[in-house]
């Protein structure tokens, strides 16, 4: 159960491994979904789950997964019946090196429907290379080495699946500042890919890490091991990044343009790795300057109840797209609020500052008022020494009692995390039931008295206070 939790299967429970029926036994779809991703992880048991027949001391068994048979690059996966559950089918696809699983429950007609989700999948969001592990995307600045910039070396590849017409955008975290020597194996950072999928938002990030450079380089050399984007001040970047970002082209061909000469900065021609200001330097393509960079924009929203946070939804509910259609820009909530919660919600087309906001190593207090009923007598201590939910650990959170009746109480709590309905589950916990609740502050952002479905521009200092300067 453990295990399940840190995978985030918050909605599944199980007593014994071997799956028969039991009265506490339950999970979703979803769960499964999440589960079999961390199985296809082994490739021990891809192995043993791909192979159609195997003969075993004179006995031959056969796979009866016919998905095996009839979906190019299926490699099985989970197979089961019971009375309780009816039909359950999990399984997987490979295909250019992307794996997509698919989980259908009760469904009489599943191995057809396994073939037309794979169909859907894979047409619409086909991988896009990521990064090919020793490839230079970007060599990184090293102080008092004989080179002054390093990259790293290695093997694979990474294919992150973005979507027909998503995107995906590359950051650096380093560790601190790089100097020589820098010794092989040495961790130097992480380059971080964010992905922006096609029903718009931001739709999650993928992380590759790369310790240090490869061995038998001499540390000497400073190899800096971390690809990546370098950035410094006034936002400087790669020549080959900032054609990209300016709508010329990809990555890929940014990079043909600077071998063949095309790209000149400040009246001389570019070279790979190139450091380039767009905002400060004359970028030309054939001639032609770069488009003007988008101004990036901070939103304050206060969410009404009945809003899902993003910016399209399947089921036709109201999102909060609409309430800031008005904004001039195309802005993705940072995180979210779920449709029965209001209250303060930021927004930006910023998508660095956002990762910020998200990331769980920042730490951004988030603070709700909480309206409960049931027994609210020493509800704010019991509340405070949650430090488990369902199995999965979480900070104490601070909480304080604003109001009190026999009953009923509105309680401040501030968490650090960001789990999945944290606050809502830490209540049912307690014996509490939620009738309202409202997000009053982030970091150091608080919604004030702007009205609900209103928003309002944020300052560059109050965007900056939330730990980037944009």
């Amino acid at each position: 159960m453990k295990r399940a939790a840190e995978l985030g299967c918050a909605n599944t429970h199980f007593t014994n491994p071997h799956g028969l029926h039991n009265e506490n036994h339950y999970s979703t779809a979803r769960d499964m979904a999440r589960l079999a991703c961390a199985a296809v992880e082994n490739e021990t048991l891809v192995r043993m789950a791909s192979t159609r027949s195997v003969t075993i001391g004179g006995r031959t068994m056969t796979n009866h997964n016919k998905l095996l048979n009839q979906i190019e690059g299926c490699i099985g996966l989970k197979t089961g019946y019971t009375m309780a559950a009816g039909r359950t089918l999990v399984s997987c696809v490979e295909r250019n090196g992307q794996r997509l699983v698919a989980v259908t429950l009760q469904d009489g007609n599943d191995w057809a429907d396994h073939a037309a989700l794979y169909d859907y999948g894979f047409s619409t969001y086909p991988a896009k290379l990521g990064a090919s592990l020793g490839q230079t995307i970007q060599r990184v600045q090293v102080e008092n080495g004989i080179e002054r910039h390093g990259a790293p070396g290695g093997g694979g590849q990474l294919r992150l699946a973005a979507g027909g017409g998503g995107v995906l955008e590359l950051d650096v975290e380093l560790a601190g500042s790089l100097r020589a020597p820098i010794r092989a194996g040495r961790r130097a950072g992480e380059a971080v890919f964010l992905g922006q999928w096609k029903r718009g938002g931001p739709g999650g990030a993928a992380v590759w890490r790369r310790r240090g450079a490869p061995d038998g380089e001499r540390p000497e050399h400073s190899e800096a091991g971390v690809a990546g984007i370098e950035r410094g001040q006034h936002g400087r970047t790669t020549a080959e990044a900032a054609v990209r970002r300016g709508g010329f082209c990809s990555r890929r061909t940014a990079e043909t343009y600077l071998i063949a000469g095309r790209v000149t900065v400040n009246g001389q021609t570019a070279h790979l790795g190139q450091r380039a200001d767009p905002d400060r330097d004359e970028i030309l393509v054939d001639g032609r300057p770069l488009a003007p960079r988008a101004e990036a924009v901070y939103i304050l929203l206060n969410k009404p109840r009945g809003y899902v946070s993003t910016l399209s939804d399947e089921r036709g509910r109201r999102t909060v797209a609409e309430l800031v259609a008005d904004c001039g820009s195309r802005v993705y909530p940072v995180g979210r609020l779920d449709l029965d919660s209001e209250g303060l919600l930021l927004l930006t087309n910023d998508g660095a500052w956002a990762q910020h906001l998200l990331h769980p190593k920042h730490e951004v207090e988030k603070t709700y008022h909480v309206s409960v009923f049931g027994p609210v007598a020493g509800a704010a201590a019991r509340l405070a020494a949650v430090t488990d939910l369902e199995g999965e650990p979480i900070r104490p959170a601070r909480v304080e009692v604003l109001r009190e009746t026999p009953g009923t109480a509105v309680l401040a709590v501030t968490i650090h995390e960001g789990k999945n309905r944290q606050v809502r589950r830490m209540c049912a916990q307690c014996g509490l039931t939620v009738k309202r609740l409202r997000r009053v502050r982030e970091g150091a952002l608080e919604l004030g008295d702007l009205p609900p479905g209103k928003w309002r521009y944020l300052t560059q200092d109050e965007a900056g206070a939330l730990g980037v300067t944009p």
